[in-house]
């Protein structure tokens, strides 16, 4: 049997509107009649390195699209546990601690953190605007949100 070919322009965009695998596969086969598993969106978000969509618990912080290779790192772990704090979870003292520092030093910095996927090191320190300073704003936001 052929393998079945996915319309990329239109798995994105289900993507980008938030649909998980189940149901993009839904949507495929009743506007498409394409049918497939939701295990062929899995398999193919893995391979254009997109197996991790906006976060829906963490967006307020991490409104991008990680890629795999980035989702660990530093930048995101501490927005990761801003997010929880921000939401009222207890975190344990010494990852307090350790996001008390990141912050302190953003703020020293006069800095804001953003994500660019195409362009390395992928998470990036830049200089925060004076709006950005005065709201305390963590992240420099994607545009057009």
């Amino acid at each position: 049997m052929a393998a079945k070919v996915l319309p990329d322009s239109k798995v994105d965009q289900l993507l980008r509107q938030g649909l998980g695998p189940a149901a993009i596969a839904r949507r495929l086969a009743e506007e498409d009649h394409i049918y497939v598993r939701p295990e062929a969106i899995s398999v193919w978000k893995a391979r254009r390195g997109r197996t991790t969509g906006p976060s829906k618990v963490h967006h307020e912080l991490l409104p991008w699209t990680l890629r795999d290779r980035d989702k660990n790192k530093y930048p995101a772990k501490m927005l990761r546990l801003e997010s929880r704090r921000r939401r009222g979870e207890e975190l344990p003292p010494h990852l307090e601690a350790e996001l008390k520092r990141w912050i302190l030093k953003l703020r020293e910095a006069r800095a804001v953190v953003t994500y660019e996927p195409d362009v390395e090191p992928y998470w990036i320190y830049l200089q925060a605007s004076p709006e950005e300073l005065a709201d305390g704003e963590l992240i420099r936001r994607p545009s057009g949100e």
